[in-house]
């Protein structure tokens, strides 16, 4: 996790759709050049571009590899929470598959035009609420750091117990795999965020924890999918949706 310290200024997007043609031109080389690889291989503490608190600075978390641990499937792995085990992850207390929904009541689609599931403990719109109350100098880094791989609010993991001699490993649940990158824009979105912030950053955290993306990979952050930015921008969007007289 963590940026390339910079003084450099990166522009918004006018339209909340995302950067405009030169500015992802222009995102893409620097991206794809590698500026100040190797500041950014340092892991030192790195400067959080545009997310409205100039100078922050957060320290970067770096373990091994997010999907090194993982369980992918309870059929196979030791699925146990709260004591029992489980054989499908979506049959854990929380984690069963709720319909994402516009404030009309339709279900939203993701970038494949399927509608959009999360687990249904999760609540986003009370959760944005929630930060946007304790709103202050520090609630743009601290969010950026509950979405990290397994933080508490990677809604496509979460933990199983601390089992004697394996220890606490992630449990992924794939088919919330879209409504965890939506919720990281309509949370991250409420508190002000842009498009391109919330995808500049996650470009950067997946260039230090090489996440593998077996997938088409977004132009101008060639770290992330393709996919990964429509679920922010689905996300972002969603938000404004709700909540149309708002700022974050």
């Amino acid at each position: 996790m963590g940026l390339e310290v910079t003084d450099a200024t990166v522009a918004r997007s006018t339209t909340g759709t995302g950067p405009g043609p030169e500015r992802a031109a222009q995102i893409s080389r620097e991206n794809q050049a590698g500026v100040s690889a190797a500041r950014t291989a340092s892991l030192e503490p790195v400067y959080i571009p545009n997310v409205g608190f100039a100078g922050i600075v957060v320290p970067p978390v770096v373990t091994s590899s997010p999907e090194s641990d993982q369980i992918s499937d309870c059929r196979k792995d030791k699925c146990i929470v709260d004591g029992k085990l489980y054989t499908n992850s979506t049959d854990i207390p929380g984690n069963h598959p709720k319909p994402l929904l516009h404030p009309d009541g339709t279900q939203v689609l993701g970038p494949d035009k399927q509608p959009v599931f999360g687990p249904n403990g999760v609540d986003i719109e009370k959760i944005a609420s929630n930060a946007r109350a304790h709103h202050n100098w520090l609630s743009m880094p601290a969010a950026l750091l509950k979405f990290r791989h397994s933080g508490e609010w990677d809604f496509q993991r979460r933990n199983t117990d601390d089992i004697p001699g394996i220890g606490v490993r992630p449990i992924w649940t794939k088919p919330y795999q879209n409504f965890a990158n939506i919720a990281a824009g309509y949370i991250l979105g409420s508190l002000g965020a842009s498009l391109d912030d919330v995808a500049f950053y996650a470009d950067k955290y997946c260039k230090i924890r090489h996440c593998n993306y077996n997938e088409r990979r977004a132009e101008a952050y060639p770290n992330i999918g393709e996919r990964h930015l429509r679920d922010y921008e689905i996300g972002v969007r969603l938000w404004n949706e709700y909540h149309p007289h708002e700022r974050g």
